[in-house]
């Protein structure tokens, strides 16, 4: 039904009000339009509050001529104000977010004062639903962790650090770590600042915490270890490093290694008791050339590792090989457990150049920097060719571990 109004004192309903307001040329283009051309469309009304048409609402209330208005009748009002305001409008996926973020906070806020049905179209009399995270991020097409990442900055930002985001020039991301670390009354002198030393910050304050994070988890594992301190086969270790024996099977035997030590199959390789050396939280760095490549990740899921990244150790000369010359070897890299990463800015290269010693043997360099990103925490290496201070061994017959 329509009906006209003499400038009413409206006001917003929560729904439209979490979609953000038209820039000023945008709404001066508006005024124009309807003071050529009129109101086209009614203002949608519900609640007794606007749904849809705030703006044209503003314009005919500045320019002092009557409203159209019309009640909004349907099942699910959340989907057509989005409906309207994405025909009209391109908004950013941060903007987006920020919309739902708004919906989230006002349903957990009450969330009995509006409820919906999921589906459009369906009848009145079938029972609604209250407006949850999941409602909005099916509606908004808008995933659930973003949504509380948006609901943070709403919660907790300042009055500018929201219209950063709501406007488009900040993304939600940025404004979350931002609210979460930086003081409300604080935000306002930030949000002041160009928009890429805004970020810069962000990235600091997310490098700060990335590295306050690590300390406290390895400080963890260190209270473990202090408690754990009696070398035997028992003892637990945070750090395994191992170049396993590969039994070549390729029938040439001019190749062998095994005429430079004994060499182990996948399946005895997979019995070995690592799982019970290694600790509920451990890392795992394990060796492997071109052809074991795939049966050394099997191994290491065997094993309780899940694969992570892995370092190239790229030789000064060329190898043997079937496909390929090898100039290469891998360095697995695998985690079980809580394991903090290294620290931003003390990863290692992915590629590491180093001199080829006796066969078989693996520079010290690799060591050392496990032993630089992960100190104080019980090593072990398995089937260790030089045993170096500070490390358990497993020698090849998996005997007891000695330092």
């Amino acid at each position: 039904m329509l009906y006209t109004i003499d400038m009413p004192s409206l006001k917003l309903h929560p729904l439209a009000e979490a979609f953000p307001a038209m820039t000023k040329d945008e709404f001066r283009a508006l005024l124009e339009d309807i003071h050529v051309h009129g109101l086209h469309d009614p203002i949608t009304l519900y609640e007794g509050k606007i749904l849809d048409g705030r703006h044209r609402y503003m314009a005919c209330t500045q320019m002092r001529r009557d409203i159209e208005c019309v009640e909004y009748t349907g099942d699910n009002p959340l989907s057509f104000v989005i409906s309207k305001n994405e025909k009209r409008r391109h908004l950013t996926p941060s903007q987006l977010a920020m919309v739902a973020g708004k919906l989230a906070t006002f349903a957990a806020r009450g969330s009995n004062q509006f409820r919906m049905v999921a589906t459009e179209g369906s009848s009145r009399e079938l029972p609604s639903k209250p407006l949850t995270i999941a409602a909005i991020a099916e509606n908004l097409n808008v995933g659930q962790a973003t949504i509380k990442r948006a609901k943070v900055v709403v919660e907790q930002g300042s009055e500018e650090t929201i219209e950063a985001v709501s406007s488009g020039h900040l993304s939600v991301n940025i404004a979350e770590t931002i609210v979460k670390n930086v003081p409300r009354d604080e935000q306002t002198a930030l949000m002041l600042l160009p928009e890429r030393e805004i970020i810069a910050k962000a990235r600091e304050i997310n490098a700060r915490n990335n590295i306050l994070r690590r300390q406290e988890r390895m400080g963890m594992l260190q209270e473990r270890v202090n408690n754990n301190t009696a070398l035997t086969v028992d003892k637990k270790y945070n750090i395994l490093l191992v170049d396993p024996p590969w039994k070549f099977e390729a029938g040439d035997n001019s190749r062998a290694v095994e005429n430079h030590y004994p060499t182990m199959t996948l399946q005895e390789l997979a019995a070995l008791p690592v799982q019970e050396l290694s600790d509920k939280d451990s890392i795992l760095f394990m060796w492997a050339t071109i052809p074991f490549l795939a049966n050394a990740i099997l191994l290491m899921e065997t094993w309780g590792f899940n694969y992570k990244s892995h370092i190239i150790w790229n030789k000064p000369s060329l190898g043997l090989g079937f496909w390929v010359r090898a100039k290469h070897e891998l360095l697995l890299i695998g985690t079980r457990g809580a394991v903090p990463a290294p620290a931003q800015g003390t990863q290692s290269p992915s590629v590491i150049e180093a001199p080829i010693g006796r066969h078989s043997a693996k520079p010290a360099l690799f060591a050392e920097l496990i032993e630089a990103l992960y100190p104080g925490l019980p090593r072990i290496e398995l089937f260790c060719r030089s045993p170096r201070e500070g490390w358990a061994t497993w020698g090849n017959e998996a005997a007891t571990p000695s330092v």
